[in-house]
């Protein structure tokens, strides 16, 4: 999946998690009974069943680590952990339900605690965790954000066949797990459309400029041939396995397409004519709340929104004073719009083909590899490379993205470079973006 995480999967509370997991490794839940997360957290919030705090607060951070994989397969098969790759994200109103009901508990274990009896360590960790569990639940508790996983650029539509093309495909079980997904796109697809009219009647929508290329995103997806189609993608190089492949032709034909195609007319017929006009979140019910709830959940910070765009206008002041000194130093003739001008439209600063962009990027990453060790002590033993966005998402996908691999599944990380309308694709903007 994309690091964009994209509003649906990336949040802080997945950092949280990550770095958590990290620490810890997958969840062993030593010390625990059978049962329900909520079930188990009961358990947890008891110390007597416990030795010590230290105990304790790590079979809490492994409880958590696992509520995460059976809350969000996707962000399960995105972080390379098995177990879950057969399922979807339940994105229906009760699966929402369910969800919060869980981060609720996690929210109050920031009093279970004494903080005394935890190592340094320990404190550092909780402390993280409280911070992004409480501020994923101050805003999820308050505001209803699952109406809001629609767009043309990082909509929750196209990480299905994202996350299909970028599971493991080295072993059996590995390959039914990708034909039990293809199975409950349907499902997943009628769940978004039950929760996305959920929120035409509540009036909480997107912007109509944000979704308007969906409908066409979603027919891209819709291959007449099932071989060409994205979603056979998997198992395309396979050897043998002849009667694996029509089956999941047959899935792709008879239920993915289906699927796919009834999810275009809802967005076409029923989900554009009640998209609003207006831009902002603060346009919606309790809007600027949400605003602000918003702003303190991004940027970590108590700073107001009057604050924070005094900031970036102070930023942008000095960006210009430096952009007249690279404009002196290189001797341009010329104002600072005539200097922009002549960078956005001079034809030196763009490539010809898709093929020569890629190959720029390739170099570049190739550059900044060796230098990589003398800015940190510890770095990724997975390796990397550079792909096309793909097609379905392309003319609304941003500039580039990254989507980690996993060495336990044996998928390479991959950097991906837009290719769509090459004359939007500077060349002097390709170093910093692939630092970035």
């Amino acid at each position: 999946m994309k690091k964009i995480i994209k509003k649906h999967i990336f949040f802080l509370l997945s950092l949280a998690f990550f770095l958590i997991m990290t620490i810890y490794g997958y969840a062993q839940e030593t010390n625990l009974p059978d049962g329900t997360i909520i079930e188990k957290l009961a358990y947890i919030k008891d110390s007597k069943n416990f030795s010590s705090e230290s105990e304790r607060i790590k079979v809490l951070f492994e409880v958590y680590t696992k509520s995460q994989l059976e809350a969000s397969p996707a962000r399960a098969t995105f972080f390379g952990k098995p177990g879950f790759n057969h399922l979807w994200d339940d994105v229906s109103p009760e699966g929402t339900k369910k969800n919060l009901a869980v981060l609720k508990i996690f929210n109050e274990s920031k009093n279970w605690f004494n903080l005394d009896k935890l190592t340094d360590d320990d404190k550092i960790n909780f402390s993280i965790f409280n911070r992004s569990v409480g501020d994923q639940y101050d805003l999820n508790s308050q505001f209803p954000e699952q109406y809001l996983i629609i767009d043309q650029i990082q909509g929750i539509h196209t990480y299905i066949p994202a996350i299909i093309q970028m599971m493991p495909t080295n072993s059996s079980k590995a390959l039914e797990d990708i034909i039990a997904r293809l199975k409950g796109i349907p499902q997943l697809l009628q769940n978004i459309e039950i929760t996305l009219s959920e929120g035409i009647e509540k009036g909480i929508v997107m912007p109509r400029n944000t979704v308007v290329q969906v409908p066409e995103q979603l027919k891209s997806m819709i291959a007449k041939n099932s071989i060409e189609s994205l979603f056979y993608t998997p198992f395309a190089n396979l050897e043998g396995n002849d009667v694996l492949k029509e089956k999941v032709k047959m899935i792709i034909e008879k239920s993915v397409n289906p699927a796919l195609e009834k999810f275009r007319s809802f967005m076409t017929d029923t989900y554009l004519p009640n998209t609003r006009d207006t831009y902002g979140i603060s346009e919606l019910p309790n809007g600027t709340a949400w605003y602000n709830e918003q702003i303190k959940f991004h940027t970590t910070t108590n700073m107001t929104a009057q604050e924070i765009h005094d900031l970036g206008l102070s930023e942008v002041a000095r960006i210009l004073v430096e952009m007249e000194k690279v404009k002196s130093e290189i001797g341009f003739k010329g104002n600072l719009n005539a200097f922009n001008k002549f960078l956005k439209e001079d034809p030196q600063f763009y490539f010809n083909t898709p093929e020569e962009l890629l190959s720029a990027y390739r170099d570049i990453c190739k550059k900044l590899d060796p230098v990589l060790p003398q800015l940190f002590r510890k770095l990724p033993r997975l390796p990397y490379g550079v792909k096309k966005v793909p097609a379905y998402s392309e003319k609304a996908s941003t500039t580039a993205y990254y989507n980690p691999g996993s060495l336990q599944t044996g998928l390479a990380g991959y950097f991906f470079a837009n290719t769509y309308n090459l004359k939007s694709r500077p060349k002097w903007e390709m170093e910093a973006l692939t630092i970035h």
